[in-house]
């Protein structure tokens, strides 16, 4: 068993021209330095096998372009914290990784781990399990058509998207949906750059998808605004109210209704 450090601490004392392991050669090693990096930051500095760092390292050092910091940091804890209690082979170990899913693993946490300690063929097993959590994602995404009508076809449609992909029920979505007269009075122009946007809608859009934001919104003070993200500018975007007027709609805002 190997601390996190020590592999960095290695890496750090070769030079890229020399081969210092048959598996691990790489001639870009600050990749795998930043990728070591990313798992200490993420699970802290435990103690792995060997073969299980370098499962992590080739299997986290290619996350797709632009993967925010955040997704990455959240898909290596949840790899870590469904296997951290197991003696899985390695090849398991990047099966589970390449086959990573946030919605699925998050909504299936459980029945994954569940699945890991049985010892089955883990590659068939997880792709069923996908395939449900899919099946509950679009289900759920259905149930808001009824919405359309009455919040615009296109930025329902941008709620059904997040919703089928991430996994998340319906009712997470209308918890946090204020009402339409809130969104259009919602108006917020973006710095510098001039143009104007729905800071509600973006709002509701980015708490389902962006851990950032949601992260941010639960730290704001109830009469601070609320930070959307940074624009293209480099300058905050902030909402048109505060925290505490969105809640307070939330609350006084009419329940809304399914349809039958």
């Amino acid at each position: 068993m190997t601390k996190i450090s020590e592999v960095i601490k290695y890496c750090e004392s070769i030079k890229n021209e020399k081969e210092f392991d048959k598996y691990l050669m790489e001639p870009r090693l600050s990749s795998i330095k930043y990728t070591l990096s990313l798992i200490k930051e993420a699970i802290g500095d435990v103690e792995l096998t060997e073969e299980y760092i370098k499962a992590y390292i080739y299997g986290f050092k290619s996350f797709p372009y632009k993967t925010p910091y955040e997704r990455k940091i959240q898909k290596i804890r949840i790899i870590y914290e469904l296997t951290k209690d197991t003696k899985m082979k390695p090849e398991d170990l990047s099966t589970l990784i390449d086959l990573y899913h946030r919605g699925t693993y998050s909504l299936m946490f459980a029945v994954i781990k569940e699945l890991i300690s049985t010892q089955t063929d883990i590659k068939e097993q997880l792709l069923l399990i996908k395939s449900e959590a899919f099946k509950y994602g679009k289900e759920e995404a259905k149930k808001l058509d009824y919405l359309k009508e009455e919040y615009g076809k296109e930025f329902i449609e941008k709620i059904q998207e997040i919703v089928q992909d991430e996994c998340i029920s319906s009712d997470k979505a209308i918890e946090i949906l204020p009402s339409k007269t809130f969104i259009d009075y919602s108006i917020t122009e973006v710095p510098v750059l001039g143009y104007t946007i729905k800071s509600g809608e973006d709002l509701v859009l980015k708490r389902l998808k962006s851990l950032r934001v949601e992260d941010d919104y639960q730290k704001t003070l109830p009469e601070e605004k609320i930070a959307l993200g940074y624009c293209s500018s480099g300058d905050i975007v902030y909402t048109s109210f505060t925290k505490k007027e969105y809640e307070e709609e939330l609350r006084s805002r009419k329940r809304i209704k399914r349809k039958k």
